[in-house]
């Protein structure tokens, strides 16, 4: 169970959303949603698990970089499994454009059925509790994007392409005031051709902005302990593992947005791959302003 979304709000947050919810009972197969205009609802997993999934073809970012991990083409490209605990539909907060996943019932699930309508009401008016919602959210997706790279690990990944620069984490619109207070607590750094801004299984200290150049973002083809993967450099013994690249970054993009969950250790590894400029945003510093 999943406790990362329920932990993050107050009892009267959780009292409110049942009072404008309904259960909903679901048979495993049921489809929940596919690209429907008129699906305008949030789920929250009471029991059971589904699975979201990616249509093929599609101008998905996420797909187009599982694409590259496959033989062969199939209709349906399984991201990930989510279970009790977990909220299915918080993309419809962030993005006006319709979503292309689909989202199925992998069991006999119950489910909380939150409106769309009122939620967005109740973030607009109640500031207290959009910052709790938000936040409870931001980590609950940073986690899930953790068991993404652990789905891209076991895929065979292919050789660079032009898709593979293509960004594999969207971000929402920042306002201005949190522009400014990225530049007034950021450090501005010129970083190295091959410097390892993060390390597998270590602790992520800063976020980065990547102001000019490119990074490539890559997994250990075999998976270690994160004790492993820290003091490697004491084990003699220890062979280290071919890595593969996942995408490569570009200008403009975030590096180090995933381990602000439960876990503070990166699950991948970042490289610069030429000399780059960055910002850099210490870890703690943006712990505290999301509070």
């Amino acid at each position: 169970m999943n406790q990362t979304l329920l932990s993050g709000l107050d009892n009267s947050d959780i009292d409110w959303l049942v009072s404008v919810s309904e259960i909903k009972q679901v048979n495993s197969g049921q489809v929940l949603r596919q690209g429907d205009k008129s699906i305008k609802t949030l789920y929250l997993i009471i029991e059971g698990n589904l699975k979201i999934s990616l249509p093929q073809p599609t101008d998905n970012r996420l797909h187009r970089a599982f694409a590259l991990l496959e033989d062969s083409k199939v209709l349906e490209q399984e991201l990930i499994s989510v279970t009790t605990g977990e909220l299915i539909g918080e993309d419809l907060l962030f993005q006006s454009e319709l979503p292309s996943s689909k989202v199925i019932a992998d069991s006999s699930s119950r489910l909380l059925a939150i409106p769309q309508k009122e939620l967005q009401e109740k973030l607009d008016k109640d500031l207290a509790f959009s910052a709790r919602f938000y936040k409870a959210i931001a980590i609950s997706l940073s986690e899930r994007l953790v068991k993404l790279t652990d789905k891209l690990r076991s895929k065979r990944l292919r050789r660079r392409t032009n898709a593979s620069k293509e960004v594999l984490l969207a971000f929402g619109e920042l306002n201005d005031s949190d522009i400014d207070w990225m530049i007034k607590n950021g450090n501005y750094q010129t970083i190295k051709a091959e410097t390892l801004l993060f390390q597998e299984g270590r602790p992520a200290e800063k976020m980065y902005i990547l102001l000019d150049g490119f990074a490539s973002v890559t997994l250990a083809e075999t998976a270690r302990s994160p004790l492993e993967t820290a003091f490697a450099a004491l084990d003699t013994s220890y062979s280290v593992t071919s890595e593969q690249e996942i995408i490569a970054l570009q200008r403009g993009e975030i590096l180090g947005e995933m381990p602000f969950g439960v876990s503070q250790l990166s699950s991948v590894n970042v490289r610069c791959l030429e000399d780059s400029r960055v910002l850099a945003i210490a870890r703690n510093l943006l712990a505290t302003k999301l509070q």
